[in-house]
């Protein structure tokens, strides 16, 4: 298994006014999300989900370092004043990572004789 760079999971919720479209501000959440994955070594936005009948928009990222994926955020900031917008990142982790970390489980399967015969 090659290791994959970490995968972050955004959820922007919106709190949209008269003037500050809902519209508007998925619109400069992306663009600025898209700018800032830009920055990072191995950066990328790999999933982008508007929430239906809710102001929320779900990213899934990736990025090799956290604190240089935070930076980039810092640095490209979603353009909204006050607390328009509001986000959560947690970290999503391959299930052979969280079962060996978590439970204690060793995935890694081998073929062994009796599989290979034909009943």
């Amino acid at each position: 298994m090659s290791a994959r760079p970490p995968q972050y999971w955004l959820e922007y919720t919106f709190s949209p006014s008269e003037d500050n479209k809902l519209g508007d501000l998925v619109k400069g959440t992306v663009s600025a999300l898209t700018r800032a994955t830009a920055r990072v070594d191995n950066g990328k936005v790999l999933y982008l989900f508007k929430v239906l009948a809710e102001p929320k928009l779900i990213a899934v990222v990736q990025a090799t370092d956290a604190g240089e994926l935070e930076s980039a955020f810092a640095a490209n900031p979603v353009p909204s004043l006050g607390r328009l917008v509001h986000v959560q990142c947690r970290p999503l982790r391959p299930y052979e990572t969280m079962a060996k970390e978590v439970l204690g489980i060793d995935t890694s399967f081998q073929l062994t004789e009796e599989w290979n015969d034909v009943p």
